[in-house]
């Protein structure tokens, strides 16, 4: 049964040979032409893949090496402000006492800043609490130095400076009309500008008639200047603050807008009455 039933099978296929064959032909050429397409795009995906791997890899050595350099140049040219260094016996004297900043430092000016943030300037002179670091003794500066308690201390005297000023400010037409309120503050502030510590850091017991360090220095300790605004300015005498902010010759004009303008004016009366 079973060599009957092949026989026949075979004649049939037999039969159909030319037709299957060239369907089968058909057939096998394209499923080998997908096939070879596959193979073609999986190459290239795989040669992609190899292209990126390759591409990320020298990304991240470049970005290495970009961030290594850039550590490198950044740790070449940094330069911290603080030291770690105190001064001691006469330099303390000389000086101030307390740590030796660097003002060449790369981070100065924000130690400066943030050592002195407790120093309250008048709320009218915060431009003044600025400019204070772009010139003079405070500015940054090649191979400059200086304590931190000598900064506090000037920094110290800019306020109290600002603080007479704004004292004046308050009377903004002689005695006619007076801001009683922030006149008040400024009288308050300068009283309680003698007991600051950037103050008695330097200068514990500022007196007028107090013997400075050096000799043949002129009278008066570091602050002893102060006691003389903050009298006047007690005893409301507009005339007196003037005299006493111009006799301690220590409030620059920038520092003392109002009372620069106050004494120009007063100035300029008196040299008008002399030509009369």
């Amino acid at each position: 049964m079973f060599t009957d039933t092949w026989r026949t099978l075979t004649t049939t296929l037999s039969d159909t040979s030319g037709a299957t064959a060239t369907r089968v032909d058909h057939h096998d050429s394209e499923l080998a032409t997908r096939r070879a397409r596959r193979l073609d795009v999986v190459a290239a995906q795989q040669v992609r893949a190899r292209h990126r791997r390759r591409l990320a890899r020298v990304s991240a050595i470049t970005l290495t090496l970009a961030v290594a350099s850039a550590g490198t140049a950044a740790a070449a040219t940094y330069l911290a402000a603080h030291t770690g260094q105190h001064t001691s016996g006469w330099e303390a004297t000389a000086a101030g006492p307390g740590e030796v900043l660097r003002q060449d430092g790369s981070d100065y000016l924000d130690v400066a800043a943030q050592l002195t943030a407790d120093i309250p300037f008048s709320a009218d002179h915060q431009a003044q609490r600025q400019a204070q670091f772009r010139a003079g003794s405070l500015a940054p500066g090649t191979d400059a130095q200086i304590t931190v308690s000598a900064l506090r201390a000037q920094v110290a005297q800019n306020a109290i400076c600002t603080w007479a000023d704004a004292w004046i400010a308050a009377d903004t037409t002689g005695h006619s009309t007076v801001d009683v309120s922030a006149r008040r503050t400024a009288t308050s502030t300068l009283t309680a500008s003698l007991t600051w510590s950037a103050v008695t850091d330097v200068d514990p017991t500022p007196s007028a008639s107090g013997a400075r360090a050096d000799a043949g220095a002129e009278t008066g300790t570091r602050f002893g200047w102060v006691p003389a605004i903050a009298t006047a300015a007690a005893a409301g005498d507009r005339a007196a603050v003037l005299g006493a902010v111009a006799a301690s010759d220590r409030c620059s004009p920038a520092m003392t807008p109002a009372i620069t303008a106050a004494v120009t004016t007063a100035a300029t009366i008196i040299g008008q009455g002399s030509t009369r």
